[in-house]
């Protein structure tokens, strides 16, 4: 059977996900975050699955680590890129050395580990890769603006990368998960940080909070969506995972649409042509 790589195996998804796989048959090769973890994973699961501490922005460690799955298992043929955490600070505060670390774990840890992969699965003309964006959870609070752009540069990427590997055999999906429990079925914990930096102006009373969900999504039933997707012949470029994801999208879509109805004539207006109409 396949053997899928797994990057911050120990997520609820990823745990869900490794239970769901090595029941079904597959071979699975997992990246943790610390030895603790690695030994709470080798611990859930009897089939003792390939663990490595591992991490994604120490770009020669993925690439080592990628050639050793490679040789041990005859070849990665889905990768599951889900590291990567939350954060909140307003634009205003987060430093930029904040927000480039930021972006090192969320966009070029994927990045890293996407490249050391390739040069096998072209080989090999066959492989999936499936991209886990930041959650798309309350989207309307404020303070996640860096959070979101890091979800936006990977996924922007994500689809590129999907049209530069088709020709080899290759899939690349972006997946937006909306908000997930944790195993005790409550919201997880975005596990990021927050700014150091805190400008009293955007703190006032009136600031826009964030609420909480009206649905949390179910990591196991996330994992059975990612293996049903993973054995279709055409996956989508992107999928979301539960109704909050669902919910904000089509609120943003329905958003650009009136902004673009508003302003149609304001950019028809700037081509070359209308000058000569």
């Amino acid at each position: 059977m396949d053997t899928w790589l797994i990057t911050n195996a120990h997520s609820s998804f990823g745990l869900e996900l490794t239970a769901e796989l090595l029941e079904r048959g597959h071979a699975v090769a997992a990246a943790v975050r610390s030895e603790e973890e690695r030994r709470s994973y080798e611990a859930r699961f009897a089939a003792r699955p390939l663990c490595y501490v591992l991490d994604v922005t120490d770009s020669d460690a993925v690439r080592a680590t990628v050639d050793e799955i490679e040789a041990l298992t005859g070849g990665i043929a889905v990768v599951v890129n889900n590291d990567g955490a939350g954060y909140r600070g307003m634009i205003e505060e987060v430093t930029l050395h904040e927000m480039r670390a930021h972006f090192e774990a969320n966009v070029f840890g994927a990045i890293a580990v996407i490249q050391a992969v390739l040069p096998y699965m072209r080989g090999r003309r066959a492989g999936r890769i499936f991209n886990i964006l930041p959650a798309a959870c309350q989207e309307e609070a404020l303070g996640a603006g860096v959070y979101h752009g890091s979800r936006s540069a990977l996924e922007g990427m994500t689809e590129a990368l999907a049209r530069e590997v088709a020709a080899f055999g290759i899939h690349a999906t972006a997946v937006t998960p909306g908000c997930f429990a944790d195993g005790e079925g409550r919201l997880q914990a975005d596990g990021g940080g927050r700014a150091r930096r805190r400008i009293a102006d955007y703190h006032t009373p009136g600031a826009r909070r964030a609420g909480g969900p009206a649905n949390l999504g179910d990591p196991e039933r996330a994992a059975h969506a990612l293996l049903l997707v993973a054995a279709t012949r055409r996956p989508p470029r992107r999928l979301l995972l539960g109704s909050a994801a669902l919910d904000n999208v089509r609120r943003k879509l329905g958003d650009m649409q009136e902004e673009l109805n508003d302003w149609e004539l304001v950019s028809m207006n700037t081509d070359l042509m209308a000058r000569r109409a």
